[in-house]
């Protein structure tokens, strides 16, 4: 026997492997359906194992690259803007903190500026109640 060096391609391996495993499968059922008949002596019709028929042209992992590649840098692109977003959002929510703690501060010293003035007018009228009797 002599073996000749053949180069086959990934997909045309795949479509032997496939081919051969469809056999298989045939050759089983036709196996199975003999030995069931044999053991009940029925008479068991050999049904026609089920066609295996190939796409036109397999997916291969050039198809995916081409296919999920750019979608791939997409969902890239899209978390770095999300880190980004997230950045930007806490820096924000710091500065919206401390603009909120320096207005309340002012309105507190506002607030202190009227009440002694309050206090004082109090003292005042106090004072001239304190004179008139």
């Amino acid at each position: 026997m002599i073996l000749a060096a053949v180069e086959i391609d990934n997909n045309q391996l795949m479509v032997a492997i496939i081919g051969a495993i469809g056999i298989l499968i045939g050759l089983y059922s036709k196996a199975r359906a003999l030995e069931k008949s044999i053991r009940t002596g029925d008479k068991v019709e050999l049904k026609q194992p089920v066609d295996v028929m190939l796409a036109a042209k397999p997916f291969t992992r050039d198809d995916h690259n081409a296919v999920c590649g750019p979608l791939h840098q997409r969902v890239g692109v899209l978390e770095n803007d999300v880190r980004a977003i997230r950045s930007t959002m806490a820096r924000d929510k710091s500065e919206i903190i401390d603009a909120g703690e320096t207005r309340m501060r002012k309105i507190h010293e506002r607030v202190d500026t009227v009440l002694h003035a309050v206090a004082r007018v109090e003292g005042a009228i106090e004072q001239m109640r304190a004179d008139h009797r």
